[in-house]
Protein backbone atom coordinates (compact mmCIF):
# COMPACT_ATOMS: atom_id res chain seq x y z
CA UNK A 1 0.00 0.00 0.00
CA UNK A 2 1.16 3.07 -1.13
CA UNK A 3 1.97 5.32 2.09
CA UNK A 4 -0.29 7.23 3.88
CA UNK A 5 -0.21 11.49 3.20
CA UNK A 6 -0.67 13.53 6.56
CA UNK A 7 -3.55 13.62 8.47
CA UNK A 8 -6.17 15.33 6.27
CA UNK A 9 -8.09 18.72 7.97
CA UNK A 10 -10.94 18.43 5.25
CA UNK A 11 -12.34 15.70 3.12
CA UNK A 12 -15.11 16.03 0.80
CA UNK A 13 -17.57 12.74 0.51
CA UNK A 14 -18.70 12.19 -2.72
CA UNK A 15 -22.06 9.91 -2.18
CA UNK A 16 -24.78 10.16 0.11
CA UNK A 17 -25.43 6.40 0.61
CA UNK A 18 -25.49 5.08 3.75
CA UNK A 19 -21.11 4.35 3.72
CA UNK A 20 -20.93 7.53 3.06
CA UNK A 21 -23.24 8.55 5.66
CA UNK A 22 -21.13 6.79 7.96
CA UNK A 23 -17.51 7.74 6.83
CA UNK A 24 -18.95 11.77 7.10
CA UNK A 25 -20.20 10.83 10.39
CA UNK A 26 -17.39 9.35 11.71
CA UNK A 27 -14.69 12.18 10.63
CA UNK A 28 -16.89 14.75 11.75
CA UNK A 29 -16.52 12.85 15.23
CA UNK A 30 -12.83 13.22 14.56
CA UNK A 31 -12.78 16.74 14.50
CA UNK A 32 -12.80 16.97 10.41
CA UNK A 33 -14.17 19.67 8.43
CA UNK A 34 -16.40 17.37 6.35
CA UNK A 35 -18.13 17.91 3.19
CA UNK A 36 -21.16 15.36 2.44
CA UNK A 37 -22.51 15.75 -1.06
CA UNK A 38 -25.12 14.20 -3.13
CA UNK A 39 -26.57 14.86 -6.26
CA UNK A 40 -30.25 13.67 -5.02
CA UNK A 41 -31.71 13.33 -1.92
CA UNK A 42 -29.34 11.14 1.09
CA UNK A 43 -30.33 7.63 0.70
CA UNK A 44 -32.22 7.71 -2.58
CA UNK A 45 -29.98 4.95 -3.98
CA UNK A 46 -29.21 1.35 -3.12
CA UNK A 47 -29.05 2.57 0.73
CA UNK A 48 -32.82 3.46 0.57
CA UNK A 49 -34.12 0.23 -1.71
CA UNK A 50 -32.21 -2.31 0.73
CA UNK A 51 -33.64 -4.31 3.40
CA UNK A 52 -31.96 -2.61 5.49
CA UNK A 53 -30.57 -5.51 7.37
CA UNK A 54 -27.90 -6.03 10.17
CA UNK A 55 -27.47 -10.22 9.25
CA UNK A 56 -23.88 -11.32 9.46
CA UNK A 57 -24.64 -14.26 7.59
CA UNK A 58 -26.50 -12.65 4.80
CA UNK A 59 -23.76 -13.29 2.25
CA UNK A 60 -23.82 -16.93 2.89
CA UNK A 61 -21.10 -18.13 5.56
CA UNK A 62 -17.83 -17.19 3.87
CA UNK A 63 -15.01 -15.91 6.50
CA UNK A 64 -14.33 -12.60 5.55
CA UNK A 65 -17.83 -11.07 5.00
CA UNK A 66 -18.26 -13.08 8.45
CA UNK A 67 -15.78 -11.29 10.30
CA UNK A 68 -16.09 -7.76 8.36
CA UNK A 69 -19.60 -8.43 9.62
CA UNK A 70 -19.44 -9.00 13.13
CA UNK A 71 -17.13 -5.70 13.50
CA UNK A 72 -19.85 -4.05 11.53
CA UNK A 73 -22.79 -5.27 13.77
CA UNK A 74 -21.06 -4.32 16.98
CA UNK A 75 -20.34 -0.66 15.67
CA UNK A 76 -23.99 -0.46 14.68
CA UNK A 77 -25.52 -1.26 18.29
CA UNK A 78 -22.15 1.25 20.02
CA UNK A 79 -22.91 3.82 17.19
CA UNK A 80 -26.57 3.56 17.22
CA UNK A 81 -27.69 5.30 19.99
CA UNK A 82 -25.43 8.58 19.74
CA UNK A 83 -26.49 8.55 15.98
CA UNK A 84 -29.74 8.52 17.03
CA UNK A 85 -29.40 11.04 20.03
CA UNK A 86 -27.24 13.79 17.86
CA UNK A 87 -29.84 13.25 14.92
CA UNK A 88 -33.03 13.41 16.67
CA UNK A 89 -34.13 10.64 13.59
CA UNK A 90 -35.84 7.36 13.94
CA UNK A 91 -33.94 4.69 11.83
CA UNK A 92 -37.07 2.25 13.08
CA UNK A 93 -34.57 0.01 14.08
CA UNK A 94 -35.36 -3.03 15.94
CA UNK A 95 -34.03 -6.48 16.82
CA UNK A 96 -34.89 -9.79 14.40
CA UNK A 97 -34.31 -13.62 14.07
CA UNK A 98 -33.18 -15.21 10.86
CA UNK A 99 -34.01 -17.85 9.58
CA UNK A 100 -31.85 -19.31 6.83
CA UNK A 101 -34.43 -21.52 5.65
CA UNK A 102 -34.17 -25.36 4.06
CA UNK A 103 -36.47 -26.07 1.89
CA UNK A 104 -34.59 -29.29 0.75
CA UNK A 105 -32.02 -32.12 2.14
CA UNK A 106 -29.39 -30.69 0.46
CA UNK A 107 -30.30 -27.04 1.91
CA UNK A 108 -30.60 -28.80 5.10
CA UNK A 109 -26.87 -30.88 4.57
CA UNK A 110 -25.61 -27.60 3.87
CA UNK A 111 -26.80 -25.28 6.61
CA UNK A 112 -26.26 -27.81 9.44
CA UNK A 113 -22.54 -28.31 8.79
CA UNK A 114 -22.16 -24.71 8.82
CA UNK A 115 -23.88 -24.72 12.75
CA UNK A 116 -21.10 -26.02 14.49
CA UNK A 117 -18.17 -23.40 13.49
CA UNK A 118 -20.42 -20.96 13.22
CA UNK A 119 -21.35 -21.30 17.31
CA UNK A 120 -17.42 -21.78 17.95
CA UNK A 121 -17.10 -18.31 15.78
CA UNK A 122 -19.55 -16.93 18.42
CA UNK A 123 -22.84 -16.68 16.67
CA UNK A 124 -26.15 -16.98 18.28
CA UNK A 125 -27.48 -19.36 15.52
CA UNK A 126 -28.67 -22.82 16.32
CA UNK A 127 -30.47 -25.52 14.22
CA UNK A 128 -34.20 -25.93 14.32
CA UNK A 129 -36.35 -28.43 12.58
CA UNK A 130 -39.69 -27.76 10.52
CA UNK A 131 -41.80 -27.79 13.29
CA UNK A 132 -40.01 -25.40 16.10
CA UNK A 133 -39.79 -23.40 13.13
CA UNK A 134 -43.52 -23.07 12.30
CA UNK A 135 -44.32 -23.10 15.81
CA UNK A 136 -42.44 -20.01 15.82
CA UNK A 137 -43.92 -18.69 12.56
CA UNK A 138 -47.40 -20.86 11.87
CA UNK A 139 -47.42 -19.37 8.25
CA UNK A 140 -44.35 -20.97 7.48
CA UNK A 141 -44.54 -24.12 4.51
CA UNK A 142 -45.62 -27.43 5.70
CA UNK A 143 -42.61 -28.32 3.30
CA UNK A 144 -39.79 -25.94 5.12
CA UNK A 145 -37.45 -29.35 7.20
CA UNK A 146 -36.00 -26.56 9.57
CA UNK A 147 -33.05 -23.97 9.50
CA UNK A 148 -30.69 -21.86 10.84
CA UNK A 149 -31.79 -19.40 13.58
CA UNK A 150 -29.77 -16.39 13.99
CA UNK A 151 -30.86 -14.59 16.44
CA UNK A 152 -28.65 -11.33 16.66
CA UNK A 153 -29.89 -9.47 13.74
CA UNK A 154 -31.11 -5.88 13.25
CA UNK A 155 -33.59 -4.53 10.43
CA UNK A 156 -34.37 -0.68 10.13
CA UNK A 157 -35.59 1.87 7.48
CA UNK A 158 -32.33 2.65 5.26
CA UNK A 159 -33.55 5.47 4.25
CA UNK A 160 -33.97 7.08 7.92
CA UNK A 161 -30.43 5.96 8.47
CA UNK A 162 -28.88 7.73 5.80
CA UNK A 163 -30.61 10.96 7.13
CA UNK A 164 -29.61 10.04 10.42
CA UNK A 165 -25.99 10.40 9.68
CA UNK A 166 -26.24 13.29 7.46
CA UNK A 167 -28.28 15.06 10.30
CA UNK A 168 -25.73 13.67 12.92
CA UNK A 169 -22.97 15.22 10.81
CA UNK A 170 -23.90 18.37 10.70
CA UNK A 171 -24.53 18.77 14.44
CA UNK A 172 -20.59 18.05 14.24
CA UNK A 173 -20.42 20.68 11.89
CA UNK A 174 -19.90 18.87 8.70
CA UNK A 175 -21.47 20.35 5.61
CA UNK A 176 -24.24 18.31 3.62
CA UNK A 177 -25.57 19.69 0.50
CA UNK A 178 -27.34 18.28 -2.43
CA UNK A 179 -25.08 19.11 -5.55
CA UNK A 180 -23.49 16.50 -7.83
CA UNK A 181 -20.42 16.72 -8.59
CA UNK A 182 -18.76 17.17 -12.72
CA UNK A 183 -15.45 16.29 -12.18
CA UNK A 184 -12.08 16.33 -9.78
CA UNK A 185 -9.63 19.40 -9.42
CA UNK A 186 -5.81 18.18 -9.91
CA UNK A 187 -2.33 19.06 -9.28
CA UNK A 188 -0.10 16.88 -11.08
CA UNK A 189 -1.58 13.73 -9.37
CA UNK A 190 -2.76 14.95 -6.21
CA UNK A 191 -6.47 15.60 -6.05
CA UNK A 192 -7.29 18.77 -4.03
CA UNK A 193 -10.84 18.88 -4.44
CA UNK A 194 -14.06 18.49 -6.08
CA UNK A 195 -16.20 20.84 -9.44
CA UNK A 196 -19.50 20.69 -9.20
CA UNK A 197 -21.58 20.86 -11.81
CA UNK A 198 -22.78 24.59 -11.45
CA UNK A 199 -18.98 25.06 -11.64
CA UNK A 200 -18.13 25.71 -8.32
CA UNK A 201 -15.12 24.29 -6.52
CA UNK A 202 -14.80 22.57 -2.78
CA UNK A 203 -11.34 22.59 -2.00
CA UNK A 204 -10.14 19.51 0.28
CA UNK A 205 -6.77 17.76 1.79
CA UNK A 206 -9.04 14.19 0.70
CA UNK A 207 -11.90 13.35 -1.62
CA UNK A 208 -13.64 9.67 -0.84
CA UNK A 209 -15.97 8.53 -3.74
CA UNK A 210 -18.41 6.32 -1.77
CA UNK A 211 -20.93 6.74 -4.88
CA UNK A 212 -21.80 2.98 -4.50
CA UNK A 213 -22.13 2.01 -8.42
CA UNK A 214 -21.69 4.91 -10.01
CA UNK A 215 -18.06 4.78 -8.49
CA UNK A 216 -16.43 2.89 -11.37
CA UNK A 217 -17.75 4.87 -14.35
CA UNK A 218 -16.80 8.27 -12.39
CA UNK A 219 -13.28 7.43 -11.74
CA UNK A 220 -13.00 6.41 -15.84
CA UNK A 221 -14.29 9.48 -16.26
CA UNK A 222 -11.94 12.03 -14.13
CA UNK A 223 -9.15 10.14 -13.86
CA UNK A 224 -8.82 8.26 -16.51
CA UNK A 225 -9.11 5.07 -14.31
CA UNK A 226 -10.40 1.51 -14.91
CA UNK A 227 -11.97 -0.13 -11.46
CA UNK A 228 -14.18 -3.48 -11.68
CA UNK A 229 -16.69 -2.11 -10.09
CA UNK A 230 -20.15 -2.43 -11.78
CA UNK A 231 -24.02 -1.83 -11.52
CA UNK A 232 -26.35 -4.16 -10.63
CA UNK A 233 -30.40 -3.51 -11.00
CA UNK A 234 -32.63 -4.59 -8.08
CA UNK A 235 -35.94 -5.25 -7.43
CA UNK A 236 -37.82 -5.20 -4.51
CA UNK A 237 -41.32 -5.35 -2.94
CA UNK A 238 -43.17 -3.99 0.13
CA UNK A 239 -46.19 -5.81 1.15
CA UNK A 240 -48.91 -5.18 4.01
CA UNK A 241 -49.72 -8.04 5.84
CA UNK A 242 -52.34 -6.28 8.27
CA UNK A 243 -51.42 -6.65 12.11
CA UNK A 244 -49.25 -9.80 11.83
CA UNK A 245 -45.65 -9.07 11.23
CA UNK A 246 -43.64 -12.34 10.62
CA UNK A 247 -42.30 -13.87 13.93
CA UNK A 248 -38.98 -14.43 12.15
CA UNK A 249 -37.75 -13.17 8.97
CA UNK A 250 -36.40 -15.66 6.40
CA UNK A 251 -33.74 -16.02 3.98
CA UNK A 252 -33.87 -18.97 1.57
CA UNK A 253 -32.16 -19.07 -2.41
CA UNK A 254 -30.42 -15.42 -1.82
CA UNK A 255 -34.25 -13.79 -0.87
CA UNK A 256 -34.80 -12.09 2.32
CA UNK A 257 -38.37 -11.52 3.88
CA UNK A 258 -38.39 -9.09 6.71
CA UNK A 259 -41.11 -7.59 8.22
CA UNK A 260 -40.05 -3.73 9.64
CA UNK A 261 -41.56 -1.38 12.11
CA UNK A 262 -43.60 0.58 10.09
CA UNK A 263 -45.89 -2.35 9.65
CA UNK A 264 -44.54 -3.35 5.98
CA UNK A 265 -42.70 -6.37 5.13
CA UNK A 266 -39.55 -6.31 3.08
CA UNK A 267 -39.31 -8.79 0.08
CA UNK A 268 -36.01 -9.06 -2.03
CA UNK A 269 -34.14 -8.93 -3.92
CA UNK A 270 -34.78 -9.84 -7.51
CA UNK A 271 -31.74 -9.19 -9.63
CA UNK A 272 -32.09 -8.31 -13.42
CA UNK A 273 -28.56 -8.03 -14.47
CA UNK A 274 -25.91 -5.16 -15.09
CA UNK A 275 -26.37 -1.78 -15.85
CA UNK A 276 -28.04 1.01 -14.55
CA UNK A 277 -31.59 0.59 -16.05
CA UNK A 278 -33.40 -0.43 -12.74
CA UNK A 279 -37.00 0.08 -12.33
CA UNK A 280 -39.88 -1.85 -10.99
CA UNK A 281 -41.50 -4.17 -13.35
CA UNK A 282 -44.35 -6.41 -13.46
CA UNK A 283 -42.43 -9.50 -13.94
CA UNK A 284 -40.21 -8.43 -10.94
CA UNK A 285 -43.39 -8.14 -8.72
CA UNK A 286 -44.53 -11.88 -9.91
CA UNK A 287 -41.46 -13.33 -9.28
CA UNK A 288 -41.15 -12.31 -5.98
CA UNK A 289 -44.66 -12.89 -4.54
CA UNK A 290 -44.09 -16.53 -6.25
CA UNK A 291 -40.91 -16.68 -4.32
CA UNK A 292 -42.76 -15.85 -1.06
CA UNK A 293 -45.49 -17.79 -1.78
CA UNK A 294 -42.87 -20.95 -1.62
CA UNK A 295 -42.21 -20.19 2.33
CA UNK A 296 -45.31 -18.79 3.34
CA UNK A 297 -47.99 -20.34 0.92
CA UNK A 298 -50.94 -19.18 2.89
CA UNK A 299 -49.80 -15.73 3.64
CA UNK A 300 -52.26 -13.08 3.18
CA UNK A 301 -51.02 -9.58 2.08
CA UNK A 302 -50.89 -7.21 -0.63
CA UNK A 303 -48.39 -5.65 -2.66
CA UNK A 304 -48.00 -1.71 -1.09
CA UNK A 305 -44.77 -0.42 -3.09
CA UNK A 306 -42.75 -1.57 -5.69
CA UNK A 307 -38.56 -0.12 -5.61
CA UNK A 308 -35.97 -0.57 -7.55
CA UNK A 309 -31.80 0.46 -7.55
CA UNK A 310 -28.52 0.11 -7.87
CA UNK A 311 -26.54 -2.14 -6.22
CA UNK A 312 -22.94 -2.88 -6.50
CA UNK A 313 -20.54 -5.80 -8.10
CA UNK A 314 -17.35 -6.11 -7.29
CA UNK A 315 -14.95 -9.40 -8.27
CA UNK A 316 -15.68 -11.83 -5.70
CA UNK A 317 -17.58 -9.54 -3.76
CA UNK A 318 -15.00 -8.13 -2.14
CA UNK A 319 -16.02 -4.30 -0.93
CA UNK A 320 -13.22 -1.56 -2.77
CA UNK A 321 -11.48 0.01 0.09
CA UNK A 322 -8.66 2.50 0.40
CA UNK A 323 -5.99 5.34 -1.51
CA UNK A 324 -6.00 5.20 -5.32
CA UNK A 325 -3.19 3.69 -6.63
CA UNK A 326 -1.23 6.52 -8.99
CA UNK A 327 -2.73 9.34 -7.16
CA UNK A 328 -2.80 11.21 -3.97
CA UNK A 329 -5.27 13.12 -2.10
CA UNK A 330 -8.23 10.14 -3.06
CA UNK A 331 -9.77 7.40 -1.47
CA UNK A 332 -12.31 4.59 -2.48
CA UNK A 333 -14.91 3.35 -0.50
CA UNK A 334 -17.25 1.04 -2.45
CA UNK A 335 -18.76 -2.02 -0.16
CA UNK A 336 -19.98 -5.26 -2.26
CA UNK A 337 -23.71 -5.98 -2.36
CA UNK A 338 -23.54 -6.03 1.71
CA UNK A 339 -23.19 -2.90 1.53
CA UNK A 340 -25.90 -1.95 4.57
CA UNK A 341 -24.58 -4.47 6.64
CA UNK A 342 -20.78 -3.32 5.57
CA UNK A 343 -20.95 0.72 6.03
CA UNK A 344 -19.82 1.09 9.33
CA UNK A 345 -16.66 -1.05 9.47
CA UNK A 346 -15.32 0.12 6.07
CA UNK A 347 -16.08 4.10 7.61
CA UNK A 348 -14.18 2.79 10.98
CA UNK A 349 -11.40 1.20 8.49
CA UNK A 350 -11.12 4.13 6.33
CA UNK A 351 -11.20 6.96 9.07
CA UNK A 352 -8.54 5.00 11.15
CA UNK A 353 -6.29 4.88 8.07
CA UNK A 354 -7.15 8.46 7.43
CA UNK A 355 -6.63 9.69 10.80
CA UNK A 356 -4.10 7.18 12.70
CA UNK A 357 -2.04 5.16 9.67
CA UNK A 358 -3.51 2.54 11.18
CA UNK A 359 -3.87 -0.43 8.81
CA UNK A 360 -6.96 -2.77 9.43
CA UNK A 361 -5.45 -6.41 8.84
CA UNK A 362 -8.17 -7.13 5.96
CA UNK A 363 -7.48 -3.57 4.12
CA UNK A 364 -4.90 -5.06 2.32
CA UNK A 365 -7.34 -7.29 0.73
CA UNK A 366 -9.93 -4.44 0.04
CA UNK A 367 -7.44 -1.87 -1.89
CA UNK A 368 -8.32 -0.75 -4.95
CA UNK A 369 -5.07 -2.31 -6.70
CA UNK A 370 -6.29 -5.54 -5.25
CA UNK A 371 -9.90 -5.70 -6.74
CA UNK A 372 -8.21 -4.48 -10.31
CA UNK A 373 -5.56 -7.73 -9.68
CA UNK A 374 -8.67 -10.11 -8.61
CA UNK A 375 -10.52 -9.02 -11.88
CA UNK A 376 -7.72 -10.33 -14.04
CA UNK A 377 -7.24 -13.56 -12.11
CA UNK A 378 -11.02 -14.91 -12.62
CA UNK A 379 -12.74 -15.74 -15.29
CA UNK A 380 -15.95 -14.83 -14.18
CA UNK A 381 -15.13 -12.19 -11.61
CA UNK A 382 -18.71 -11.61 -10.98
CA UNK A 383 -20.08 -14.94 -10.75
CA UNK A 384 -22.30 -14.43 -7.42
CA UNK A 385 -23.74 -11.24 -8.89
CA UNK A 386 -25.19 -13.12 -12.30
CA UNK A 387 -27.24 -14.94 -9.93
CA UNK A 388 -30.84 -14.05 -10.13
CA UNK A 389 -32.12 -13.46 -6.51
Amino acid sequence: MQGRAAKPKSVCVVGGGVVGGFVAYLLAREGVEVSLLERNRLGSGASGASAGNVQTLSNGFQGFHKELGQESLGLYRRLLPSIKDESRVDPMDHEVRYLYAAMDEEQATAIQAEELQLVEDGMKAQWIDGQRARELEPRLSPRLLGGLLHSDCIQMDGTRLVNALGRAAQERGAYVAGSEVAGLELDGDRVTGVRRVDGTVLRADMVVTAMGAWTGPAISDWLGVSLPILPQSLQKIHLLTGDQPLECAVRWDGINMVSRRDGLTHIGSKRDGFGFDAHPTEEGRRWLLEHAATVFPGLEARVAEAWAGCAVATPEAFPVLGPLEGHQGICVATPSSNGFLLAPALAEILTSFLMKGEEHPLMEEMLPGRAVMRARGLTDPYGSAHETR
